[in-house]
């Protein structure tokens, strides 16, 4: 399939270049469809598996919408954030499972191929009743979004994942680089 893009990142974001775009192949791996809640983190800092993720009292300086959720009341059901690397790779071990690659959440994300040009599963533009984009609120609930499979949209109950557009950034087990021009690694 095609990984990274002709364009550039998200804007507003400090992200890398996705470019050159290029063919990688994927083995056949499990992901799962929704993102990690707060009380399934909850779950493992209890067990002590986990270190606590950033709290409000650590977000001094972030915007609103960026805040960290682990210690507010009514967001068990809203994806845990705040966590750095070693925390998700913690939650990971916890649970018998591990990080996907950069490679592998892409496929996840975009599917067999990316030649229709859109940057979302619905077309080229943002649509907060699709994904949520931190607007008014700072996570919406997992899995109250789309869900996608390949890139395209589906119903809720064909194989699929939740919130690959949105919500929170995921953390995945590669190396941030850039892209080398013949696409042999990142």
């Amino acid at each position: 399939f095609t990984i990274g893009s002709e364009t550039a990142g998200t804007v507003g974001m400090p992200r890398l270049p996705e470019s050159p775009a290029h063919m990688r192949t994927v083995a056949r791996y499990f992901m799962d469809e929704k993102e990690v809640t707060v009380a399934a983190y909850r779950a493992c800092v209890t067990a002590g598996k986990c270190l606590r993720p950033h709290t409000q009292a650590d977000s001094q300086g972030m915007t609103d919408t960026d805040k960290c959720n682990y210690d507010l009341a009514g967001y068990d059901n809203h994806p845990v954030n705040c966590v750095e690397y070693e925390f998700a790779k913690s939650f990971c071990n916890f649970m018998g499972r591990r990080l996907p690659t950069e490679t592998e959440w892409e496929f996840a994300a975009t599917g067999l191929t990316t030649s229709s040009g859109d940057k979302y599963p619905w077309g080229s533009a943002v649509d907060t009743s699709k994904a949520c984009f931190n607007v008014n609120t700072m996570t919406c609930p997992v899995g109250a979004k789309v869900k996608t499979l390949g890139g395209f949209e589906v119903t809720a109950s064909a194989s699929g994942f939740y919130d690959l557009a949105g919500n929170v950034w995921e953390w995945t087990d590669s190396e941030p680089c850039t892209y080398v021009a013949d696409g042999s690694g990142r």
